[in-house]
């Protein structure tokens, strides 16, 4: 099963060599805000991340994880 995977939010930017206000600015919020998307303290709406994922120039796959689930 895919999961989202709200760490891969911060490795990507980092990667990218942005800053969290980078991001906000792009996405018009507050850098706080990117700070608890990546932390999974808020959910990021499926719009934002498109934008994210355009902005990074990234699948939006990227920040999706497999995880087995042993209940199916």
């Amino acid at each position: 099963m895919l999961v989202f995977d709200c760490g891969r939010l911060r490795e990507v930017r980092r990667a990218l060599h942005l800053k969290q206000s980078d991001t906000a600015a792009v996405l018009k919020c507050t850098a706080a805000t990117i700070s608890n998307m990546e932390n999974g303290k808020v959910k990021i709406s499926a719009t934002d991340l498109a934008v994210l994922a355009g902005f990074y120039q990234k699948s939006i796959n990227e920040f999706y994880v497999e995880r087995l689930d042993y209940n199916e």
